[in-house]
C-alpha cells in the first residue's frame, strides 16, 4: 500500500489524535489512514521561537501508532504574518462570505507564501516516489505550486475544510489568482458541499476564463478514509488559462480535479 503523506498547518500530538475526545475533526479525519498506510503527518508543531530548530522534529512510529510525525517551528513574525495575519483575517473572513472583515495588508501575503515555501522546501526530502500527498485547508493553498516547482510529480490532493464562496466574494481577494492557480496544480480537490464545489467551477469559468466540458476516465478520488483511485462517471470539466486545466465530479467527496497541462 503507497504512503498517504498528511500536510496540515497543525500536526495534533499522538495523545490527542489517538482520543475521540480529545482529537480534533482533522486528526480524527485522518488518523486511520495514516495507520492503514504507516504514512507520515507533517506540519507546524505548535511552538513559536525566535530561533526555530534547524531541521523537523521527527516522532518514531509505535506499534499503537505506525506512521511518522514530523514538524515544523514558527518565528514570532511567521505566526503573526502567516496565521494570524493572512491566514485568520483575510482567508476566513473571506471563504466564509465575510469580506467586509478581512484586514488586508501585502506583507501578510507575502509571509503567508514564505511559511508554505518553507513547508515544503523541507517536506521534499521526506517523500518517496509513489507517496500520496493530501494537503488540508486554507493555510496551505500555495503549497502545491511549491511542490511542483520543487520537481515533485507525486499525486497531491488538496481538502478545503472551510466553505468555498461564490466567485464574486472571492475575487475580493488581491491574490485570488494566485491561490487558484496554486490549486490547479493539484491531482484532487475536495470542497464539503455541492454548493462549494459549483462555486469553485462558477470562478474557474467566470473568472478563470475557463469552460466546463464531459470528461471520463480513471480519477484519483477521496472518501472516508482518503484519497484513493477509483473509476469516474462522465465529468464537468472547467479549463481555465492554459497550459492548467481543472475538472470536477462527484464522489464520496464533493471533488474538484485539478492538474497542470503538461502532465
Amino acid at each position: 500500500m503507497r504512503r498517504t503523506v498528511i500536510v496540515s498547518n497543525r500536526v495534533a500530538s499522538i495523545t490527542e489524535g489517538s482520543s475521540k475526545g480529545g482529537a480534533g475533526g482533522l486528526a480524527v479525519a485522518i488518523l486511520e489512514t495514516l495507520r492503514e498506510s504507516k504514512g507520515l503527518w507533517f506540519g507546524w508543531s505548535g511552538n513559536v521561537r525566535e530561533a526555530p530548530l534547524d531541521t523537523p522534529k521527527h516522532s518514531a512510529p509505535t506499534q499503537a501508532n505506525p506512521f511518522e510525525t514530523v514538524t515544523v517551528d514558527l518565528t514570532p513574525a511567521e505566526h503573526s504574518g502567516y496565521y494570524n495575519g493572512y491566514a485568520n483575517r483575510i482567508l476566513w473572513p473571506v471563504l466564509h462570505y465575510r469580506s467586509d472583515l478581512m484586514e488586508y495588508h501585502s506583507e501578510h501575503f507575502r509571509t503567508y507564501q514564505r511559511v508554505n515555501a518553507n513547508f515544503v522546501s523541507q517536506l521534499v526530502p521526506l517523500l518517496k516516489e509513489d507517496d500520496l500527498i493530501w494537503l488540508h485547508d486554507y493555510h496551505l493553498m500555495m503549497a502545491p505550486r511549491d511542490l511542483r516547482q520543487a520537481g515533485v510529480k507525486n499525486r497531491i490532493g488538496f481538502f478545503l475544510h472551510t466553505p468555498f464562496p461564490s466567485a464574486d466574494v472571492f475575487a475580493t481577494l488581491p491574490n485570488h489568482r494566485e491561490l487558484v492557480s496554486s490549486l490547479c496544480h493539484c491531482d484532487l480537490i475536495g470542497f464539503q458541499s455541492p454548493t462549494d464545489l459549483r462555486s469553485f467551477e462558477d470562478y474557474i469559468t467566470h473568472e478563470a476564463g475557463g469552460r466546463c466540458m464531459p470528461m471520463k476516465s480513471s480519477r484519483l478520488s477521496a472518501g472516508s478514509s482518503g484519497p484513493r483511485s477509483s473509476p469516474s462517471p462522465s465529468t464537468p470539466t472547467a479549463l481555465p488559462a492554459q497550459p492548467k486545466r481543472a475538472s470536477a465530479r462527484m464522489s464520496r467527496t464533493v471533488c474538484a480535479k485539478a492538474w497542470t497541462g503538461a502532465r
